[in-house]
C-alpha cells in the first residue's frame, strides 16, 4: 500500500543482474508472479467460473501458461474471447475444448494476436520496439517511410501501444519482446537502422540524440560515416 509510504518518487524496473539504483531512504517492494490462485481470481473477477470439469486445475493451467504474468493473463483470454473459444457474459463459456486448451499448452496468446497484425501495422509496433523510449509521430514517419497514423490508431486501440507527452511507445515490454521474436534478427536490423536515420537525419537533435542514433545505425548495419559528418559541423 504505497498510500502509507508518502513517497516523493516512484519507479518500477525487471530485475536486473546488476546492483539497482538506490538512495538511503528507498524501500523496495517486489512484485512476484501471479499463484495459480490468483490467477484463477483474476479470471473469476471478470465473469463467474462454472463448476465444470473444464474450470479443475485452470489456476494451475493459466499460471504455467502465463507464468503469472498479469498482461499475459489477460491477452490470453482476449485472444481466446476474439478466437470465438471463449465466452463472456452471465459468467465464463467454454465454446472450443480443443483450442483454448492448446492455447494454454503453447502460452503463444500474446504473439499469435501480433502475427495477426496487418504488415504496416506490425512495422510501426516493431519501430517502437526497437526503438525502447518514445517517439514523436514526426520521426516514426521518417522511420517507416510513410503516415502511421492509421496504424497508430489501430495498435492503440488493441491496447499494443500507448501516448503519453513525450511520443508513442510500446504499451509493455513483453509486447515489445513478442515483436523482436517475430521480426527476427533481419527484421531488427532494418528497423534500427530506420530509426538511426530518422533521429540522425531530423532538423534540430539536442546533444543526446547523436549517441541514440549512433547505437540504432551500428545495430542497423548502416553507415554512420555520412552522420558523423553532420556531428562534426554541427
Amino acid at each position: 500500500n504505497l498510500s502509507s509510504l508518502d513517497p516523493e518518487l516512484a519507479t518500477t524496473e525487471r530485475p536486473l543482474e546488476a546492483s539497482p539504483l538506490v538512495v538511503p531512504a528507498t524501500r523496495t517492494l517486489e512484485l512476484r508472479p501471479l499463484s495459480s490462485h490468483e490467477c484463477e481470481a483474476l479470471m473469476a473477477s471478470l465473469g463467474a467460473l462454472p463448476a465444470q470439469e473444464w474450470t479443475v486445475g485452470l489456476g494451475e493451467a493459466l499460471a504455467r501458461s502465463t507464468r503469472g504474468s498479469p498482461l499475459l493473463l489477460l491477452e490470453t483470454l482476449r485472444f481466446a474471447i476474439d478466437r470465438g473459444w471463449l465466452a463472456l457474459g452471465d459468467g465464463w463459456h467454454l465454446v472450443a475444448p480443443t483450442e483454448w486448451q492448446r492455447t494454454l499448452e503453447e502460452g503463444t496468446a500474446l504473439t499469435r494476436r501480433i502475427e495477426a497484425l496487418e504488415a504496416g501495422d506490425l512495422r510501426v509496433l516493431g519501430c517502437l520496439a526497437v526503438a525502447g523510449t518514445p517517439v514523436t509521430e514526426s520521426r516514426l514517419r521518417a522511420a517507416v517511410g510513410r503516415v502511421p497514423e492509421a496504424s497508430l490508431a489501430r495498435l492503440q486501440l488493441a491496447g499494443l501501444v500507448m501516448l503519453g507527452s513525450p511520443g508513442w511507445s510500446v504499451a509493455h515490454d513483453e509486447i515489445a519482446a513478442a515483436t523482436l521474436r517475430l521480426l527476427g534478427p533481419d527484421g531488427e536490423r532494418e528497423l534500427n537502422a530506420g530509426i538511426g536515420r530518422a533521429i540522425a537525419d531530423a532538423p534540430a537533435l539536442s546533444l543526446d540524440d547523436y549517441p541514440v542514433a549512433a547505437a540504432h545505425l551500428l545495430v542497423g548495419g548502416a553507415d554512420v560515416r555520412r552522420h558523423a559528418v553532420r556531428v562534426a559541423v554541427d
